[in-house]
Order: C-alpha cells, then sequence, then structure tokens
C-alpha cells in the first residue's frame, strides 16, 4: 500500500472510518473503526514517515484503558474493550477497536478535516451556522457534525457520529473526532 500512500494530502474523519484522500479529493484508503488497530497504526505510521509517540492510560466506568497513539495533532486512540464481552454481547456497532482525533487543521503536512471542510481550530460560530450541525442530538461528549444510521445485529436502529467540541470559552473548534454514538444519555 505504499505507493498509494504517496497520493495522500488529507485525511478526512467520518462517521464510520478515517479516509486517506488524494488532492482531487478521491478516497485513496479508509480505516474502518472496527478494524484491528495495529493495521491503522501501520498504514499511518507509513504515511507519517514516522511511528507515533504513544501513551497509555486507564479505564474508568465509562471507558475502558487504551493507548493514545499520536503524530502531531493527530491522534488513534486505540481501546482495549473486553473481547469476549464484545463477541458475546454483539457489540461492535458500539464499541469502535480505536478512534480517531483531530487538534489541529493539520499534521505533518496532512490536512485534517471534516468532510464538510471543517478544522480544529475553526470558529465555532461557522460550524455551528453549518446545517450539518445538530446541537439536539445527544452524545456523551461533542456536538454531532454528520452522522450515519444503521441497523445492529439485532435490528434496532443506530446512530454513529464524527463530533466537534469547542474551546472552554466557545469561540473555536478545539477537536474533531469518531466514532462517538448517539445516547439517550451518559452514564
Amino acid at each position: 500500500m505504499a505507493e498509494p500512500l504517496a497520493a495522500v494530502t488529507a485525511m478526512v474523519v467520518r462517521p464510520q472510518s478515517l479516509e486517506l484522500r488524494d488532492d482531487e479529493g478521491a478516497v485513496v484508503a479508509a480505516l474502518d473503526y472496527m478494524s484491528a488497530p495495529a493495521d491503522a497504526i501501520a498504514v499511518l505510521t507509513d504515511l507519517f514517515d514516522a511511528p507515533p509517540v504513544d501513551e497509555s492510560y486507564r479505564g474508568t466506568n465509562h471507558t475502558p484503558p487504551g493507548v493514545f497513539h499520536s503524530w502531531d495533532e493527530f491522534v488513534l486512540d486505540e481501546r482495549f474493550y473486553d473481547e469476549e464481552r464484545r463477541d458475546g454481547g454483539a457489540l461492535d456497532y458500539v464499541w469502535p477497536r480505536f478512534a480517531v482525533y483531530f487538534d489541529g487543521p493539520s499534521a505533518r503536512g496532512f490536512d485534517l478535516v471534516s468532510e464538510q471542510g471543517i478544522h480544529a481550530a475553526d470558529a465555532w460560530s461557522t460550524l455551528s451556522g453549518d446545517p450539518v450541525f445538530d446541537a439536539n442530538l445527544w452524545t456523551c461528549v461533542g456536538t454531532p457534525i454528520e452522522t450515519v444510521d444503521f441497523a445492529r445485529p439485532d435490528g434496532q436502529p443506530e446512530t454513529a457520529t464524527v463530533v466537534a467540541t469547542p474551546t472552554e470559552d466557545g469561540s473555536v473548534v478545539k477537536w474533531l473526532g469518531a466514532p462517538v454514538m448517539i445516547a439517550d444519555g451518559c452514564a
């Protein structure tokens, strides 16, 4: 995959995958959040031409333990969910094996952007005026800016999102991330 990666100029955060795109906006590769984190890390290490800086973190009663793999303003969050519970409860639809966060508009020369052209560091007022912004949808973190509806294994509807979070003063987009599920509330 090394040769096609040479064409990548942008990383586009989407509800179900991270898309690696060329100058024309064509998808060169897509990294599904339900796929093996080691495979995604290998692709990104090739793309960035450097290994990530890794930072382990402990789990809480709301999140599993994991490792943040960072390349400047790009972060891949590898999550260590209970695989036995995942398999037994058909929980792939809410337990991604990894998530991504964009803490800035670019990382090592690659554009970090949403499908609508939103970057971390953009004015929050610009984002909140965009038709994709939906402050009425509830997630446990962030405001949805793109959603995808799908059916869970039991046939019930589910929604995955890309979210944006403002800075403390509400003036700027602090970060973008995905996947985040629509929820009725948070524990």
